[in-house]
This record gives C-alpha cells, sequence and structure tokens, in this order.
C-alpha cells in the first residue's frame, strides 16, 4: 500500500475479515476503496493479505496451473510500476485496450481466458 501511495495510487482502507469455514477460521488484511473503483481499469489487482491460514491449505488439486499471465493497458509504464512495486515484476504489461489475458493449462488442454 504505501509503495503505491509513493506512486499516486490510493487503494484506499485496508480492512480486516474473516469468514467460517469447514477447514477452520480465514482471516485476511483486504484493500478496499470507499468509491469501489477497480483501478487502471480492474487491471491493478485488489490487495489481500492472508493470515496464519490461506484458503489454499485445504483445496483439493485442481489440475489447473496458470501458465501467462498477460496485461494491457493504455497507462502500461504506470501500471507495471505498480506491478514491480506489489511483487508481480514478472507479470507482462503491455501497452493497449484495458484487458487481461491469462493461459491456463488444464486436465482438457491448454486454454485462454480474456477480461
Amino acid at each position: 500500500m504505501a509503495a503505491l501511495a509513493t506512486q499516486g495510487i490510493d487503494r484506499g482502507a485496508i480492512l480486516q475479515a474473516s469468514r467460517q469455514t469447514a477447514n477452520g477460521l480465514l482471516q485476511w488484511h483486504i484493500s478496499v476503496r470507499p468509491d469501489g473503483a477497480r483501478l487502471f481499469d480492474g487491471c491493478l489487482p485488489t490487495l489481500i493479505q492472508w493470515g496464519d491460514v490461506h484458503p489454499t491449505h485445504s483445496m483439493p488439486a485442481s489440475g489447473v496451473v496458470l501458465q501467462d499471465l498477460q496485461i494491457y493497458h493504455p497507462q502500461a509504464d504506470a501500471l507495471s510500476t505498480a506491478y514491480q512495486s506489489i511483487g508481480l515484476a514478472h507479470v507482462n504489461v503491455h501497452a493497449g485496450a484495458p484487458q487481461i489475458t491469462a493461459r491456463l493449462q488444464t486436465p482438457r488442454g491448454l486454454i485462454e481466458i480474456h477480461s
């Protein structure tokens, strides 16, 4: 949040949240803007910091693996800098109309989905 703020990006307040599941209590902190805005046309993710238990710890293997993630946005340089500051330097950001493209290896083969 602090790194984004130095770039003039306001992710909003950090809220504490939790919910009970069959496998125990999940707790997390999440960034939420009061206006609900999805920054960079939805291409900048909401920030979540999980507590002691991550939800994937109790999920069965799905057989789906993220192969590649491509982000497109008219402000590609600013978005790329934001990604780097939140630890997503490996995500490719390109100039173009706002879009997220994910390539997933599934039990039925490789698929591509677009936002």
